[in-house]
């Protein structure tokens, strides 16, 4: 058995100093048994003692200006020349696939070398017959390594309570709606938009994927309602800013920009009233096997989920419920924030703004949801491209409030105003002019629509 990790290689050794650098758990939990001399270089074995000493003292990883301001210290050249090149190093590798395994492996290295140690001092004490002391390091040894995440210590982990970072989120792109959320959908956390039959809850999901994808993160889009090809189409239109119905005019030019996010969207379809949570956990679980692992889970939409409860509960009430309990609960595992859609209740077709008492089934969804808003669009607002947005619940903040918003159903462009603010008061002017600015609207697109059948 080797007393180091040589065996494991360079690469392997890189991307267990990114978990030491980067994260607090797997540092947390190893901290008592792993030893910088087992790594093989004398950068590596640098930069873990920095990692272990910062962690001994702080109970948290190190950063790299820390890092930075101890190279300060090194007097030999050769060696800051080599800790800068593992730097290098381990930036590459910071989202790789395969630091789980890394983890798993290094774990079971550490064991071992553990289990090895308290045999080799068990011969000294059984020379002695201490077998007390012999039982002893042996428990010792067994309980080496065990997850130490007993969850939050109200005292040692005073400061995570005020480091925002912590909280993992992803902006709206809306600064009022990312202002309420202190900084967008967290880790764990279930956004969802309610609305009738074609207010445009699934042009909301698709805007939130497209606003997270421009920020460079990942996005997973389950699709229940639409097919793949037509959600990849809108994501098109809202990226691009083309009308949906002249993307095919402007393929070169939506390809370009397409291509500056690289690989960040996955789009998939299952048949609505099949797919289960359990379904799309499973699907989750195979991307991320495959290097796929999102940053934000869109589910258009949650109501088209089923579930596996027995049958004596499987009212429309319990059903609705049920399904969002099992979607949060999948976002908590995975640590992962979502956003889903859900529908609204015939009476609120004509009302001005959707509440609480207008989400259809189950009052469980609001219940478990950390925010949920409302859209609602009146006849008139379909021809004006208006819509007022209603924040029915907020765990994070304020709630009740209602905005206007502006949603161009052409290209899927929404934004949502702050009240009093210059857009705001141009929509409320929009609505306003009453029936003669619809009649214009509708003037205008039906010359729009005389122009669309000359390019045909």
């Amino acid at each position: 058995m080797s007393n180091n990790l040589g065996t494991y290689g360079y690469d392997f050794q890189i991307k267990l100093l990114v978990t030491l650098i980067s994260d607090k758990p797997f540092i947390k939990q190893t901290a008592d048994i792993i030893r910088s001399q087992y790594f093989t270089s004398d950068a590596a074995k640098w930069l873990a003692n920095q990692s272990l000493d910062y962690y001994a003292e702080y109970k948290d990883t190190i950063t790299f200006d820390v890092i930075k301001m101890e190279l300060s210290n090194i007097e030999s050249q050769e060696l800051k020349t080599d800790v800068l090149r593992h730097i290098q190093d381990i930036n590459k590798h910071f989202k790789s696939s395969d630091l789980s395994y890394v983890k798993s492996k290094t774990l079971a290295f550490l064991k071992n070398q553990v289990l090895k140690k308290a045999l080799l001092d068990s011969i000294e004490l059984l020379q002695d017959e201490n077998y007390e002391e012999i039982r002893h390091v042996i428990n010792e040894a067994s309980n080496a390594g065990v997850e130490r995440d007993i969850g939050h210590d109200y005292f040692e982990d005073f400061e995570d309570r005020y480091n925002e970072s912590l909280r993992k989120c992803v902006l709206t792109s809306w600064p009022v709606i990312d202002d309420l959320l202190s900084g967008g959908i967290g880790a764990g956390e279930l956004g969802v938009i309610v609305g009738g039959p074609g207010s445009g809850k699934s042009w909301f999901l698709a805007y939130l994927g497209a606003a997270a994808v421009k920020a460079g993160k990942k996005v997973l889009h389950y699709t229940l309602e639409l097919s793949e090809n037509y959600v990849g189409l809108r994501y098109d239109s809202i990226i691009s800013g083309y009308p949906f119905k002249e993307l095919k005019y402007h393929k070169d030019e939506v390809k370009e920009l397409v291509d500056q996010y690289g690989k960040l969207l996955i789009v998939k379809q299952y048949p609505a009233t099949i797919a289960t949570v359990a379904t799309l956990e499973a699907h989750y679980n195979l991307l991320k096997s495959l290097g796929f692992e999102p940053d934000l889970i869109i589910i258009d939409y949650g109501d088209l989920l089923t579930t596996t409860l027995s049958k004596h509960m499987q009212s429309s009430y319990h059903i609705g419920g049920r399904i969002y309990e099992e979607m949060r609960g999948f976002l908590t595992l995975i640590g992962k924030p979502g956003w889903t859609g859900s529908q609204s209740n015939r009476s609120a077709q004509e009302q001005d703004v959707i509440v609480a008492e207008n989400i259809a089934d189950s009052y469980k969804k609001v219940m478990t949801a950390d925010f949920v808003m409302s859209i609602s669009r009146k006849i008139e607002d379909k021809l004006a491209g208006t819509s007022r947005i209603h924040i029915i619940k907020n765990r994070f903040g304020a709630d009740g409030m209602t905005f206007k918003a502006s949603f161009n159903a052409n290209n899927g462009a929404i934004s949502i105003y702050d009240v009093g603010t210059r857009g705001d008061l141009e929509e409320s002017k929009k609505q306003g002019n009453g029936n003669e600015y619809v009649r214009r609207l509708i003037a205008q697109k039906l010359g729009n629509m005389n122009k669309e059948k000359e390019k045909e």
